[in-house]
């Protein structure tokens, strides 16, 4: 059934002196573990073009409680080795590749998986690790006493056992385990040829036995793997070709996860920064000492180390978060570990590190008859989980401050906010806009943010001499062309761009004719037939006028309301725009006519 009935462990020496150095080894590993924070590591190296499919292994089988490294060999220089070049060939090699390797491992890493082209004493076409029975062999250089992981090595032939040339006849999975005191307690490596695809299988199989349902004893968790790659694939060929190199009893070097960590509070203004509590407690570790790291978004790294003493199985912890920091979901790793028990613990927890984010979006604008002004509506939302203090809203006419409120919104708040316009504050036609900032967030000693702009109105008021004489304000047509959802560039070209116009008119009952003309500088214009087409009271009338723009245009574009009131001669009112310039066009409004 292609399904393993025994559990074999090979363990590759040349004379009894090995064999007592590796037994040794084993037992020291077992019975003496050297704990501390290098057991909650787990250490992937990918090869060129495994990067984004180790990427992805990492993020979705290894959880977040262990600190996770990706090694990429793309990331260090290569260049053709002076042996090669004699021999007339262009092999790259990554010298400092091969370096940082060999310190990351000297550091410690509960589990180490490789991802790429190998071959029985190396791993990657660049040098990353070659090995084979030789005094300059890379395992020889490792200096990773007791901090020995568990290697997976998905590749091709780095598990090799009858190569028949010396000094190659020890495969690099062989050289691993048999160093005394160092290199690996384990390789789970192929003598054979594999694919991509069945080692990711592989090694999806293999973490779910490490992480999601730990198995106590490594070579338990190879077999186990090989059967679910058996279900999963439903063929067992891969199997025949992965070897177990060690001792098929050894317990793996993963922490227990009993442990539990908090952060207090759950979010932080990344801008203005602020200090958290990280309080937990370690079930069954009553005494003893542990370490929180501050691990980056991604692969950042550690930005903060925290050490800390256990007290009745409890922990408390200040993280001091600056004013600037980065942004997201933040991990807190933390470790806890009593050597005198031989016991550690693994945990983390996360906060958010955010920028506050408001938006402001237009809700309405009408014309009040009984108090004679404009009404200008806008919904006001905080989209983020911090509260955010003097929140600004700016209403201007003609860059003209017309009022100017702060509001405080709570977490995740929203409201909705009005502003009233008198007709004498605009003097017949102005642009309006209405503006949010909120300058409580910025760092201490920096300046405040620029507004953002989240409303923007062309606002035409015409007076309707046609008026009952007990009146208490006078008649007014309004005309409001809402800009807000116009592109704020636009680049020239052979095709066209349509921009998108909403305008409203009240009242509209009194409206006879009604065009908005853009000359881009191709006009097209937009007519409403008037009264067919004309929307109910309060409504907007919206359409897309098409934006011609030539690549070697050089005039102005234009923007034009032509309407016309019952028993009132025809009006016009036309805004010119920016300018081309660096090959693009602003509809930002520049000025009046």
């Amino acid at each position: 059934d292609g399904l393993s009935d025994l559990i074999v462990g090979r363990i590759s020496v040349s004379s009894v002196t090995d064999a007592q150095s590796v037994v040794q080894k084993i037992l020291r590993f077992e019975e003496r573990p050297l704990l501390g924070p290098w057991r909650g590591r787990t250490l992937l190296l990918s090869d060129n073009y495994f990067e984004n499919r180790c990427e992805k292994l990492l993020k979705e089988t290894v959880p977040p409680i262990f600190k996770r490294d990706h090694l990429q060999v793309r990331h260090y220089p290569m260049f053709t080795h002076q042996a090669f070049k004699k021999q007339g060939k262009n092999k790259k090699m990554a010298p400092s590749a091969n370096r940082e390797l060999i310190a990351q491992m000297n550091e410690g890493a509960s589990l180490l998986e490789y991802f790429g082209h190998g071959g029985g004493c190396v791993i990657a076409d660049e040098g990353w690790l070659i090995g084979a029975d030789r005094d300059n062999s890379d395992v020889l250089k490792l200096d990773n006493r007791r901090r020995l992981p568990f290697v997976s090595i998905l590749s091709c032939l780095t598990g090799l056992i009858n190569y028949p040339t010396k000094p190659f006849n020890y495969s690099l999975s062989e050289e691993l385990v048999r160093r005394p005191e160092q290199g690996a307690i384990a390789v789970y490596g192929p003598s054979g040829f594999g694919g991509a695809h069945d080692h990711e299988v592989l090694t999806r199989a293999l973490n779910v036995a490490l992480y999601q349902n730990p198995i106590p004893r490594l070579g338990d968790a190879t077999t186990l793997t090989e059967g679910l790659y058996t279900l999963l694939k439903g063929s067992s060929v891969i199997n025949h070709q992965f070897n177990y190199f060690g001792d098929p009893l050894t317990p793996g070097s993963l922490p227990s996860t009993e442990a539990r960590l908090q952060c207090l509070p759950s979010t932080v203004n990344a801008l203005q920064g602020g200090r958290l509590r990280l309080v937990g407690q370690t079930p069954g570790l009553l005494e003893g000492q542990g370490l929180l790291r501050v691990a980056l978004p991604g692969n950042g790294g550690v930005l903060q180390s925290i050490p800390l003493r256990l007290s009745e199985g409890r922990f408390e912890a200040n993280l001091d978060w600056p004013p600037g920091s980065p942004t997201g979901s933040i991990q807190i790793q933390g470790y806890f570990w009593n050597t005198a028990l031989g016991r550690d613990a693994l945990t983390s927890a996360s906060f958010q590190s955010l920028i506050p984010e408001v938006a402001l979006k237009p809700a309405g604008l009408r014309w009040d008859r009984a108090a004679g002004a404009i009404v200008l509506s806008a919904t006001l939302e905080n989209k983020t989980r911090l509260a955010c203090a003097d929140v600004g809203l700016t209403l201007t006419a003609e860059e003209r401050r017309i009022e100017r409120r702060t509001v405080k919104l709570e977490p995740l708040d929203r409201r909705l906010v009005h502003f009233r316009l008198k007709p004498e504050q605009l003097e017949g036609e102005a642009r309006v806009e209405l503006s949010v900032d909120y300058r409580s967030s910025a760092p201490l000693g920096a300046k405040p943010f620029e507004p953002r702009r989240g409303s923007r109105f062309l606002l035409l008021l015409d007076p309707l001499v046609a008026q009952p004489p007990s009146a208490v304000t006078p008649a007014i047509g309004l005309v409001a062309v809402d800009l807000t959802e116009l592109p704020e560039r636009i680049f020239p070209g052979a095709g066209s761009s349509r921009l998108p116009f909403k305008v409203l008119c009240d009242p509209w009952e009194r409206l006879s004719e009604l065009e908005v003309n853009l000359r881009a500088p191709v006009l097209s214009a937009q007519r409403l037939a008037v009264p067919e087409a004309v929307p109910a009271a309060g409504q907007w009338w919206s359409f897309d006028l098409p934006a011609v723009v030539p690549r070697d245009a050089t005039r102005p574009f234009s923007l034009s309301v032509q309407r016309r009131w019952a028993a009132h001669p025809p009006k016009e009112s036309t805004w010119t725009l920016e300018h081309p310039a660096r090959g693009q066009l602003d509809l930002a409004i520049n000025h009046l006519e």
